[in-house]
């Protein structure tokens, strides 16, 4: 039997999984044998895997803020995007993809925050993912301001990076 190829990943299944490989592989976690064997069945490894998964999440936010859709959303869906494309250059931040640490792609980021609390704003859209199907964060919660935990601590670490990035650079 031949091992199958990975479904396309995108959205929140290609962070996830890239998250998942981050904790298996640099927290050497015990199940890490175990991903690295079903990974060589891929044909693959951890490293190409991550290449591959940050490669499409950065088309897929690369998609999504040249059409303007953050601008041109708003309540059900807005918030989900939001979520999405700061969870995006956080994870692959991490792993080192400095494309993501992009000025424009932060300052984005920084108009979407509130200007007294400094956080995103609950648009009673968290819970609605871009396929309808509901999605439940099991540790967002909505904070003075009415700030939206998750979102917001998303944003703050994708700036965080990028500061840290911006100063190793001079």
């Amino acid at each position: 039997m031949r091992p199958r190829s990975p479904p396309e990943d995108n959205g929140y299944k290609a962070t996830h999984q890239l998250l998942y490989l981050f904790i298996s592989d640099f927290k050497q976690i015990a199940c890490s044998h175990k991903l690295n064997k079903h990974l060589e069945q891929e044909n693959t490894n951890i490293e190409e895997r991550v290449v591959h998964l940050c490669t499409r999440i950065y088309s897929e936010a690369q998609m999504n803020f040249q059409s303007g859709i953050f601008d041109r959303l708003d309540g059900e869906r807005i918030g989900t995007m939001k979520d999405l494309f700061a969870e995006s250059i956080v994870v692959c931040s991490l792993v080192n993809f400095e494309e993501f640490l992009r000025t424009d792609w932060i300052e984005k980021l920084l108009q979407w925050t509130d200007n007294e609390y400094g956080c995103l704003i609950d648009t009673q859209s968290e819970n609605e993912s871009l396929s309808g199907e509901s999605r439940h964060l099991l540790s967002s919660q909505t904070m003075t301001g009415n700030c939206v935990s998750h979102a917001s601590s998303l944003i703050g670490a994708a700036v965080t990076k990028y500061l840290y990035h911006v100063h190793i650079k001079q």
